[in-house]
């Protein structure tokens, strides 16, 4: 008998060691494990072989169109799948389902920042022409005290500080000045 750790049968299975521990805690778990004396979980390496072995990959269904790329529902684990919406397009079943709505999706999202793009361009032009204007008349160079200073009002001015002298706050007079 010989026996394998849970993270060799994740790797085995797919699945996270975590998804493992629900299974047996569920009761659901189909591979035989032993729980030794100090609570670690051995499952049995036939066990495994027998569970893997009851899963089969599909043959494919149906006849293949030239020029038109299947769908990956019957492709084997080792051809890596097609997930961008452009090597899609090909896919009849994909473009008769979501696909469309992709391929709106991005069209919307191409004029939308093309539109943004035109607005920020007009923007930039429209100050260019206004900061000429304003170099023109002379009015642009001139920078007085009033730009950069902004009037505050001093009697509502408080310390974000507490005085090192002050008295101690309770209770009753606590304030956050």
């Amino acid at each position: 008998m010989s026996f394998l750790k849970p993270h060799q049968v994740a790797n085995a299975l797919g699945v996270t060691t975590s998804a493992l521990r629900m299974r047996r805690f569920r009761g659901s778990e189909t591979i035989d494990y032993i729980i030794n004396n100090k609570g670690r979980v051995m499952y049995l390496a036939e066990s495994l072989d027998k569970h893997l072995n009851t899963f089969y990959i599909p043959q494919r269904v149906g006849k293949s169109i030239p020029g038109v790329a299947n769908s990956y529902d019957f492709k084997t684990a080792a051809e890596p799948r097609r997930n961008s919406h452009k090597d899609l397009k090909k896919d009849l079943r994909y473009m008769h389902s979501i696909g469309k709505i992709n391929e709106r999706r991005i069209k919307q999202k191409e004029k939308s920042i093309q539109k943004e793009l035109d607005e920020e361009k007009k923007r930039i032009s429209f100050n260019k022409a206004k900061l000429q204007e304003q170099r023109s008349r002379g009015l642009g160079s001139r920078k007085v005290e009033s730009d950069y200073i902004f009037p505050i009002q001093v009697k509502h001015i408080q310390p974000n500080w507490k005085p090192i002298h002050g008295t101690r706050n309770t209770k009753k007079d606590f304030n956050y000045y």
